[in-house]
């Protein structure tokens, strides 16, 4: 019977998924889900550059096809292993762009379904526990981070780490503690962040634990906890000991490991604004959304639903639903930053607990405390699951399933994010060139920045040449040491106008050429028609390529 539940409850969230992230099946292979943020072309090359550096017998870790010739550290770049992990697999199969498609479509069907299990265990009840994982699986929050960040939403191992945690506490099993440290680790190989979220829940549940189930603990729960940390250490080990190792070496001061003080922070506002993204009332909400600055693009939108439900758990003191809210409060403290910021407006003289806290390193690793919405709603699921349960429960025969399916639907309805963001990755025929020639070269993008490069990289995937500049989540900051050393690069890097240039543009030219660059590939619509003008004494009077989006020099001595 668990068997079949188990089978219809991930059959439910596929076809839900299908259903809220639509048009994406129909458009599997000639579009990418997501846009408009140009992240989504890093998570492409990052693919791609696992899938070469794989082949080659080479360390993902660094590469040269970035930041030519010196390359760059990427210790500090955000992979999404697992995810990675299933397009390398299905790529060959069906493309890379529906590769894509279909990786992050199973983030949806995954993490309603690990959802669904752990509100199950706390709820033993399978129709409210799915509705828990509808919404983990689809809240806004998580739903708008999918169309940029594909490694945050692949959160669905996290659930069923907390799942055998908590089992492992319950039963004293082994196999429990064992397949706990397995899903702690594929947490982290998603992304290294979830291992700070999963140390802030499985600290909340221990915590827990320790004051109402004194009666489970002795030596052997402690033992078998050990045991899943050391599986998961084990498991991951091969991935972080280089990180671990980098940051060590520089004296662990984080200058290989850059990273921020404080990011992007939550409005109290946003937690109970409907979204923006929603088809019926989405549009009428611009202004009110263009006050936030985080949230325009990330949705905190909780539901009156899940607000509601939260509430009547909390009013009618059900049963381990305690637990969460405690949890979800304590995240949204932290998800709200450094100062309390409500309708846009900042209210600095409020202390915020994660002043306490914003420096040290995991925290400044997270780099954004709105991500801790991602567990806002881990927590908000499990008190949805809980209080449907125990209403339902005081129901009788056609009611239970009336209302379930009538709170499923609300939930959804408020949800709604139609049509889920598409993008065509189009490509100028003048890359498809340069990936017919075999030479080994490198080529200047301008006008160079962090944003263009994310899309630069998006093109190496299909042309494979070096690029001077590129993105790394977190950049080293000895990166544009070759490029601020040229005279002749850093002037194209500042984006101005040249002027009359102060050094031999022949030289510098020629050096370039020597170094193995070939080609200045400028994009019309990033330029002025001024700067254009003012850069062509720099780059030579005849380009070698010219379309409606690109204009391309060679790299010479002569001019």
């Amino acid at each position: 019977m668990k068997k079949r539940t188990n089978l219809l409850a991930l059959g439910g969230y596929a076809l839900l998924t299908g259903v809220l992230t639509w048009p994406v099946l129909p458009r599997l292979t000639a579009c990418l889900a997501g846009g408009p943020d140009l992240d989504l072309w890093v998570f492409q090359w990052d693919n791609w550059w696992l899938k070469q550096a794989l082949h080659q017998g080479i360390s993902p870790y660094h590469t040269d096809l970035l930041f030519y010739p010196q390359g760059v550290s990427l210790t500090a770049h955000s992979f999404n292993w697992g995810m990675s992990a299933v397009w390398l697999l299905i790529e060959p199969l069906v493309g890379p762009v529906a590769a894509y498609n279909l990786t992050l479509l199973l983030t949806f069907v995954l993490s309603g379904y690990a959802m669904y299990l752990l509100a199950r265990e706390f709820t033993g009840h399978d129709g409210t526990a799915f509705i828990a994982g509808l919404v983990f699986a689809f809240c806004p929050y998580r739903l708008s981070q999918s169309t940029a960040h594909i490694l945050l939403a692949a959160m669905q191992w996290l659930p069923l780490f907390v799942l055998y945690l908590v089992r492992t506490v319950r039963e004293c099993s082994v196999r429990t503690a064992i397949l706990g440290g397995v899903f702690l680790a594929l947490s982290g190989l998603e992304c290294w962040h979830f291992l700070t979220f999963a140390g802030l829940l499985g600290g909340l549940y221990v915590g827990y634990s320790l004051i109402f189930e004194r009666g489970r603990w002795h030596w052997r729960t402690v033992s078998l906890l050990a045991l899943a940390a050391l599986v998961c250490i084990m498991l991951i080990a091969p991935l972080l000991v280089p990180i671990v190792r980098e940051y060590l070496s520089a004296g662990g001061a984080g200058h290989a490991l850059p990273v921020e003080l404080a990011g992007e922070s939550t409005d109290l506002l946003a937690y109970l604004t409907p979204s923006r993204l929603h088809p019926l009332w989405g549009q009428r909400l611009a202004g009110v959304y263009g006050r936030f600055v985080a949230n325009e693009r990330w949705i905190a939108f909780v539901g009156y639903v899940v607000l509601a439900l939260s509430a009547y758990a909390a009013l009618r003191r059900v049963r381990g639903a305690g637990l969460w809210l405690t949890g979800a409060a304590g995240f949204v403290l932290l998800a709200l930053g450094r100062d309390l910021t409500v309708g846009g407006v900042a209210h600095p003289r409020l202390f915020m607990p994660y002043r306490l806290v914003s420096d040290w390193f995991l925290f400044r690793m997270l780099r954004h405390p709105d991500r801790f919405n991602l567990v806002v709603m881990f927590c908000l699921a499990v008190v949805v699951g809980l209080a449907c349960a125990n209403l339902v429960r005081r129901l009788r025969g056609w009611a239970q399933s009336a209302t379930m399916l009538t709170l499923a639907g609300l939930i959804l309805f408020e949800y709604l994010a139609l049509p889920y963001p598409t993008v065509s990755p189009t490509v100028s025929p003048f890359y498809h060139e340069l990936a017919r020639d075999p030479a080994d070269y490198a080529i200047v993008e301008l006008p160079m920045g962090r944003q263009r490069a994310k899309e630069y990289m998006y093109f190496q995937t299909v042309h494979g040449k070096h690029l001077v500049e590129g993105m790394v989540a977190r950049t080293p900051p000895d990166a544009y040491a070759f490029i601020e050393a040229d005279p002749l690069l850093r002037l194209l890097r500042s984006g101005q106008p040249a002027g009359y240039p102060t050094f031999d543009v022949a030289a510098r030219q020629q050096a370039l050429a020597n170094q193995g660059f070939r080609y200045f590939v400028l994009h019309k619509e990033y330029l002025p028609a001024e700067t254009l003008e003012s850069w062509r004494p720099l780059l030579g009077p005849e380009s070698v390529y010219e379309d409606d989006e690109l204009i391309v020099y060679p790299v010479t001595s002569s001019h």
